[in-house]
This record gives C-alpha cells, sequence and structure tokens, in this order.
C-alpha cells in the first residue's frame, strides 16, 4: 500500500529543517585563511591574537604564533590589532590575503604573500606590508608592536635567536636558528625604535600585562623557547599613510663536511708523494 502524497511530503520538510538545524549549528569562522604555494602553507586567524599560527614547509611546521599589537599614546595598555574591528578581507589568489582593520581614528591593513620553495628544498619566504593610515585631522601618536615565535625544524628547546641594528641603532633583523642547517631570517623596513629577543613568554606577559611597553633592547642570543618583538614608535600626520616592510625566510644551510679519516688520509699520501719526488 503507497503512503500518502502529504506524508512523504511532511518527510521531506523534517529533512530539510533537520538539515537547516545542523548546517546553523556548525562554526564556519570566515576570518581563518589558508595560504598555499608550492610546498608551503601558512594559516592565519584574523579574529585572535593567534594571528598567524602556522607555517608548514615541505610538511614541517615552522612557526607557533606572529601577530601584531598597538598602543595609541603614551599611556594606556597595549592591545591586540584582532580587538579592532575587521573591515575587509580579501583573498585573491590561494597565496595572498589582504585584510583591514580599522575605527574612527585609523586603520591597519596587513597584506600577505607566501612564496613557497620547490619541494623538499626546505625553503619558504613570507611578505609582509603593513599600512597605518592616520583618519585623523591631528597626529596620531602611533605604538605598534610585531610579535614572533618561531619554532625552528618543528621544535622550540633548542632555538637561538639574535637580533640586528642598522647603523642608526635601529632594529632591522632577527635571526633564529636550530642547531646549524635551519634558520629563520626576519629583515624589515624601516628599522624599528626598540626591539627585544627572550624567552617565551616573557615579552608576549608584556604585550598583555595592562600597563605601556616599551622593549628593553636585549639583542640576545638567547637558547631555549626563543621569541622576539620588534617595536615602531611614530607620529603619524594627519590623513598620512606609515609603511612597514617585512620579509620572512625559512632556509636550510648545509653545513660544511668535517673531513673524513679517508679524506685526510688521501691528502697525507699525496703530500708524501710530492716530498719523495722533490727529494729525488
Amino acid at each position: 500500500m503507497k503512503r500518502p502524497v502529504n506524508f512523504f511530503c511532511g518527510i521531506r520538510l523534517c529533512i530539510l529543517v533537520l538539515a537547516g538545524f545542523f548546517f546553523q549549528a556548525l562554526p564556519v569562522d570566515a576570518h581563518v585563511f589558508t595560504l598555499t604555494n608550492d610546498n608551503s602553507r601558512v594559516t592565519i586567524s584574523d579574529p585572535t591574537d593567534e594571528g598567524m599560527k602556522e607555517w608548514l614547509v615541505d610538511g614541517q611546521s615552522q612557526l607557533y604564533q606572529q601577530w601584531f599589537w598597538y598602543r595609541v599614546g603614551s599611556s594606556g595598555p597595549e592591545k591586540a590589532l584582532n580587538t579592532v574591528p575587521i573591515l575587509s578581507e580579501i583573498q585573491a589568489t590561494p597565496n595572498t590575503l589582504v585584510s583591514v582593520f580599522g575605527n574612527a581614528t585609523f586603520q591597519v591593513e596587513t597584506a600577505y604573500t607566501l612564496l613557497g620553495g620547490t619541494n623538499g628544498s626546505g625553503s619558504s619566504e613570507i611578505i609582509e606590508q603593513i599600512r597605518i593610515r592616520n583618519l585623523t585631522g591631528g597626529m596620531l601618536d602611533f605604538h605598534f608592536f610585531q610579535y614572533t615565535d618561531f619554532d625552528v625544524n618543528g621544535t622550540y628547546a633548542g632555538d637561538t635567536v639574535q637580533l640586528g641594528q642598522n647603523i642608526f641603532g635601529l632594529f632591522d633583523q632577527a635571526i633564529q636558528s636550530e642547531g646549524n642547517v635551519h634558520f629563520a631570517d626576519t629583515v624589515i623596513s624601516p628599522g624599528a625604535n626598540h626591539g627585544e629577543a627572550g624567552l617565551w613568554p616573557s615579552i608576549l606577559n608584556k604585550l598583555n600585562d595592562g600597563s605601556p611597553t616599551t622593549l628593553n633592547g636585549n639583542l640576545g642570543p638567547f637558547t631555549g623557547d626563543s621569541s622576539w618583538a620588534f617595536q615602531w614608535d611614530q607620529g603619524i600626520a594627519p590623513f598620512d599613510v606609515f609603511t612597514i616592510s617585512i620579509d620572512k625566510k625559512i632556509f636550510i644551510v648545509n653545513p660544511i663536511p668535517e673531513p673524513t679519516a679517508l679524506s685526510l688520509l688521501v691528502v697525507g699520501l699525496i703530500g708524501f708523494g710530492l716530498k719523495r719526488r722533490w727529494l729525488s
């Protein structure tokens, strides 16, 4: 005996209602982006202070966290950039992302480009452009912080970090390594007014402690669970823009092999032969 038509309609309606309920219940975070290029993958979470929270190179994790903090004026605490409303996010290609954060006083645009290396090379690069725009008719006393915590080669315990300065005393480079083969090199322009290297979570605690922070200038080296930060103190003219360029690279340096016993023996025999020829 066939079921009445209205019975099947009722079943279909129930299925649609339940499907709608489950689809609505599933959390979909439209603000977490994955960038891919060749041997590399990067994950960026705009709505949290995790920020850039993954950088895989040939399947190996290299980064724990990179994000930005800011302060307007000399007093008051720093705030993570994600506390500013997100105005737009555009991923025009698989390896790029442009996000704009803003309020009535300023806008901050973060633009990322991931440039992976060939498979198996262990190399990768991320180019970042930060644009801070003053939306007011007066000078904007802006303090901007970039915080980075690499876990080179997927581990944190043996990382060594060292900061560098240019001839004007501005901080313009950070080099983090594990052993003598895996390196993370970061170059910035313009140089930052302040920098600090230290062991996790000392710098992160400063940025989140509710007090104004000035990084202490410690260049390192520090070995262990290392992290570092740069700080720009910039007066931005009315309706003007301050731009920061950041270039991060992951790569492997092949160490110069130690001479083996066999190679030393060969060199010795050659030298002995030359000595005999000279004596004869």
